[in-house]
């Protein structure tokens, strides 16, 4: 027989919520003079609408339940909520941070003193790999130039002096040492000629034959340019950063994964991040997994790769992170919010949503998170249970069950 709320009932849940903090009061809020609990048979069961368990009602293990009105269950601050499927793995939750990708960021530097004559490219704009970004007046480019033309001069002469050598050798007139001698000496001087244009080429500077001491700064990476640090007419040192260029169409989520949860997380799993200041989530993958903890957190780093290509995402965003695991067999079962489930008797129950109320039913759960708990049996996904404040409910049928026992 499933106990009723009178009207009495109705002015106690207008402060439900505060009475059940305070400790103690929750289970006087569902009651009235008349309030009466019982225990849930088939019929009452099948009113709900075939949310009972068939398995749990064959076996005979009765349940208890509440009647209550839908302004009972408002009044108590009852939320009600959907069961969904997830994996039976259940969730890892974790907090983390929104940081660059290192091969997507380029920092540019001067690469050597000299003055900036011209900024080619803004704040905001998009360039490829290679693409320019200053030009910088440059004594130091300037000596670079005259130096690997100098080499290049030496190496061609040598390379003369070695086609007259080898000329003459062939005729016999001269003897093969000096025809060997000819020939270290231009290797010697090829290699300092391409050692000079080298050094050129790691300035920004070109390597043709002119002696400009113009030098162009370009860009590492394919992005947009997120930092502009210097003017046109300012003098810049070798080791100061002028540029910084981002793709921001990728975004790493820096994670911290709980030590007691590292053996439930492998690289490659799915995550879906809730990102603060974001209306709605974003999927990614783990793709890297720390062998170690830090003492200080007792977590593991975490690194997961999150698409951002309506540039939704902003580095620096705090995180929220859920990562679903597939535990053992990779089984789909019912998930309900980890305040859907209260213990009693040394057992996990949750609190079905009926027509009349609410029934209490048994659950084995398995390994979940903060936020959500896999269901093992008991329940099947579509029905409705008590999430926020369900705890009233277990009080309610403690309170009323110990009433009938006397």
């Amino acid at each position: 027989m499933a106990y009723k709320l009178d009207q009495r009932t109705m002015t106690l849940l207008a402060g439900a919520a505060v009475i059940a903090l305070a400790g103690g009061g929750a289970g006087y809020l569902l009651r009235g003079d008349t309030a009466q609990t019982g225990h849930a048979t088939h019929a009452e069961e099948e009113e709900s609408g075939g949310d009972a368990d068939e398995a749990t009602v064959s076996a005979g293990a009765s349940e208890g339940t509440i009647a209550v009105s839908d302004a009972q269950i408002q009044a108590a601050g009852i939320a009600v909520a959907v069961v969904q499927e997830g994996l039976a793995g259940g969730e890892v939750t974790a907090a983390g941070v929104l940081v660059p990708p290192t091969q997507s960021v380029g920092h540019v530097t001067a690469r050597t003193s000299g003055v900036v004559v011209r900024i080619l490219r803004q704040l905001g704009d998009r360039v490829g790999v290679g693409d320019p970004l200053a030009v910088i007046d440059s004594r130091e480019v300037a000596e670079a130039q005259g130096a690997a033309a100098r080499a290049r001069r030496a190496a061609e002469a040598a390379r003369t002096v070695l086609v007259r050598e080898e000329s003459l050798f062939r005729q016999r007139v001269t003897a093969r040492q000096d025809y060997e001698a000819a020939q270290a000496a231009y290797d010697a001087a090829r290699i300092e000629a391409q050692q000079a244009d080298q050094a050129l080429r790691a300035l920004g500077a070109g390597s043709g034959g002119g002696t400009t001491r113009l030098m162009t700064l370009r860009s590492p990476v394919a992005g947009e340019v997120t930092s502009v640090t210097v003017t046109p007419g300012e003098y810049v040192p070798p080791e100061r950063e002028l540029f910084q260029v981002a793709d921001p169409r990728t975004v790493w989520a820096e994670l911290m994964i709980p030590a007691r949860d590292i053996q439930r997380v492998v690289i490659g799993q799915t995550i879906t991040l809730s990102v603060q200041g974001s209306d709605h989530p974003h999927t990614g993958r783990i793709r890297f997994l720390s062998p170690a903890v830090d003492p200080a957190t007792g977590a593991a780093k975490a690194i997961a790769t999150i698409d951002n290509t309506d540039g939704d995402l902003r580095v620096g965003q705090n995180v929220s992170a859920r990562v679903a695991t597939p535990g053992v067999d990779g089984a789909r079962v019912p998930v309900v919010p980890r305040s859907a489930i209260q213990e009693t008797e040394g057992r996990s129950v949750v609190f079905v949503r009926t027509q009349r109320g609410f029934v209490m039913r048994p659950v084995t759960i398995g390994l979940g998170s903060d936020a959500a708990v896999p269901v093992l049996s008991g329940l099947r996904v579509g029905e409705r249970v008590a999430t926020v404040n369900a705890f009233v409910l277990k009080a309610e049928l403690g309170k009323a069950e110990a009433e009938h026992d006397h």
